[in-house]
């Protein structure tokens, strides 16, 4: 229910659509090391590069009579792989995001996105551990009441079961303010700054 209702409300958010990810969404930003996928890299792997004479060679030497022969037949019939050109705009796909480092790319991980989470998953400590983060960025996390889970035996316990990250020194009162109410503030009122007034959180919400 809980979805469709967001859903419904989007427009009221400011917002033009919104991707639900798992707790592991969290694990976004692990950008691997800049010299791994770099664009230069795709060179060793272009297809325009394929040496057919080359394969060719090797066949004969080590590939059976008949499959050699086969292979012989589809070399003169050309290779749709080695004429396959690369697209005009070039074959950096990211290039329209902006990223120039893996900075840049994190912040679209911090800036424009926020997590929802499980209420009691410990694993929503990530999301504080600067140190643990790339670039030390800190993520913004939604708490994701587990009030209508069926293994839910006593409604007032769930919030006291998100609290147990702190008493476990896992994360940070003003950490769990962020998790329970800041972050859900900032995630429905930049974009309409007058979301929360008339509410019981009208007060609350201009005092922070």
């Amino acid at each position: 229910m809980m979805p469709a209702l967001m859903r419904e409300r989007l427009d009221e958010f400011g917002i033009d659509y919104a991707i639900v990810y798992p707790t592991s969404g969290l694990g976004l930003p692990q950008v691997p090391d800049e010299t791994e996928r770099r664009a230069d890299a795709l060179d060793d792997v272009n297809p325009a590069q394929f040496d057919d004479e080359g394969l060719l060679s090797y066949a004969h030497q080590y590939v059976p009579g008949e499959f050699a022969d086969e292979m012989q037949q589809r070399a003169r019939r050309g290779n749709a792989i080695s004429h396959m050109q690369p697209p005009a705009e070039g074959l950096d796909e990211f290039s329209a995001c902006g990223f120039t480092d893996s900075e840049s790319l994190v912040r679209q991980f911090v800036d424009g996105f926020y997590f929802g989470c499980e209420a009691d998953d410990p694993i929503n400590a990530w999301a504080f551990k600067r140190e643990h983060l790339p670039h030390q960025v800190q993520l913004k996390t939604l708490f994701g009441s587990d009030i209508g889970h069926f293994d839910v035996q006593d409604m007032a316990g769930v919030v006291p079961e998100a609290y147990e990250l702190v008493e476990r020194d896992l994360i940070t009162s003003g950490d769990f303010r962020s998790f329970v109410f800041s972050n859900a503030v900032e995630f429905l009122s930049t974009n309409n700054r007058a979301f929360f007034e008339g509410t019981l959180l009208e007060q609350a919400v201009s005092a922070r």
